[in-house]
């Protein structure tokens, strides 16, 4: 059951004694809690009934004493409980004493009138201890690990079509694009087209244009993409454009050569006979950019990208130790980039 459904099959009160909410994306985090809170305390008084407690600063046991406790003029009494870190291999020095035979006490028979959220805001738990175990087995666990591209896809779409709105394909790549497939960042705009389209029902590529905002890493991207493909005036005038957002020509130049750092790594790995998954595992990089890099490094020689890239390198050091005129010296460089004759092939 995918993070979608199970929070549909929450909101419409089907609710279990016991959530675990693991995974560190927080936009799914914040929605799971809400789901939780909104259909576990439905009227005015049950704010009385809500505990949120930082296991940071608290012991597990006070949170175990607030699950069973009496709830407050209201039906059930909810209990969140944050950075459970004693479910990770990680070692903490500090920080109060959490005892896990209370939870495994309290697991072992819920009560009717709680609910325990646990809020694990970890990639993975410690899989060999008995509480880890246990709470997988007994809680409801709610997977909010960053989404794959399908999902952030499918996402999108259901979203905008509950709203009742129509999208072109153009506009909905562009805005996929632009949010660089990032969970938290496409539900904000979405929530923003659906405010700007309420009326017409209907968003455009220039809506897009106009609404989603251009990131700088998104901006020079563009910009070495421009290079890339040997136009010149577009990447002058999109590096002046830069320079009059207050961007300094010495940090926009670091962003390309991590960009083109990434480009020679894909295109090594690719000949080596590496997926899309297995590169985005190897370097810990989202999905979405090794996609866009192994499309942009398809028809481009490793001689031509380290080419490339040496360039930058080279640039970067000048520019440290201030031996060039910076605007000069990256026009120079776009130009010598933008002429340089491009070697395909592997």
């Amino acid at each position: 059951m995918t993070i979608q459904s199970q929070l549909q099959k929450i909101r419409q009160g089907k609710l279990a004694p016991v959530y675990l909410i693991l995974g560190t994306e927080y936009a799914l985090q914040e929605e799971a809690k809400l789901a939780i809170t909104q259909a576990a305390l439905q009227n005015p008084d049950d704010e009385m009934n809500k505990v949120v407690l930082d296991l940071k600063e608290r012991p597990l046991a006070d949170g175990i004493f607030e699950a069973e406790s009496i709830p407050f003029l209201g039906e059930r009494r909810l209990v969140i409980l944050e950075n459970p870190s004693f479910l990770t291999g990680e070692k903490l020095s500090g920080g109060p004493l959490h005892e896990t035979d209370e939870l495994l006490r309290y697991l072992k028979q819920p009560l009717d009138t709680s609910i325990l959220v646990i809020v694990a805001p970890y990639e993975k738990l410690d899989e060999r201890k008995k509480i880890v175990k246990e709470l997988k087995k007994k809680a409801e666990v709610l997977d909010v690990s960053p989404l794959k591209e399908g999902a952030i896809r499918q996402f999108a779409k259901e979203a905008l079509q509950e709203a009742g709105l129509a999208i072109g394909t153009d506009a909905f790549e562009l805005l996929l694009t632009l949010t660089g497939y990032d969970f938290s960042k496409l539900q904000g705009e979405i929530g923003k087209l659906i405010l700007y389209a309420a009326d017409t029902k209907k968003i455009t590529l220039a809506d897009v244009n106009q609404l989603v905002p251009r990131t700088l890493q998104q901006n020079i991207f563009d910009l070495g993409d421009y290079m890339l493909r040997h136009d010149s005036q577009k990447s002058l005038q999109l590096f002046d454009d830069l320079l009059l957002m207050g961007e300094e020509p010495i940090k926009i130049n670091g962003i390309l050569l991590s960009q083109f750092r990434l480009y020679l790594q894909v295109k090594f790995l690719v000949s080596a006979g590496n997926t899309q998954a297995q590169i985005a595992s190897s370097l810990k990089v989202h999905p979405y950019r090794v996609k866009l890099a192994m499309e942009k490094v398809r028809s481009l020689s490793l001689s031509y990208l380290t080419e490339i890239f040496d360039a930058l390198v080279e640039q970067d050091l000048q520019m440290k130790q201030s031996v060039v005129d910076k605007k000069l010296a990256f026009e120079l460089l776009i130009l010598k980039i933008s002429r340089a004759k491009v070697i395909s092939g592997k």
